[in-house]
């Protein structure tokens, strides 16, 4: 009888000695599992960073350019608009408006302006 409890006492240190190493595997490999998710959501955060300042110079740019296109229609437009031809006046004010400087437009439209 006292060699069936050694043998089973054996066989239970054999069963917790395995049960403990499979518990180790399973933590390593969780700890595997939980860093390749968190590098996977840096590099999602670094490239959604990236993407928004990308934009944002990109928006800035085209705004840039939009400035330069409007300054470039004023500048072939100015002796229309300074002239005492009111036709010509207008369809320079017009051709203003449809470009997308309708506030160029008012602004050379104003009395004001007329007066100076």
């Amino acid at each position: 009888m006292s060699d069936v409890l050694t043998g089973i006492t054996a066989h239970q240190d054999q069963i917790i000695y395995i049960l403990k190493k499979a518990t180790e595997k399973d933590w390593l490999e969780e700890l595997g599992i939980i860093g390749n998710i968190l590098s996977a959501i840096i590099v999602a955060i670094v490239g959604g960073i990236f993407t928004y300042f990308y934009q944002r110079g990109q928006a800035a740019l085209e705004c840039e350019r939009m400035q330069i296109a409007e300054l470039n229609a004023v500048s072939r437009l100015l002796p229309h608009l300074v002239s005492d031809n009111e036709q010509l006046k207008r369809f320079a004010l017009q051709s203003l408006t449809s470009l997308g400087s309708a506030r160029i437009a008012t602004s050379f439209a104003s009395p004001d302006h007329a007066r100076g």
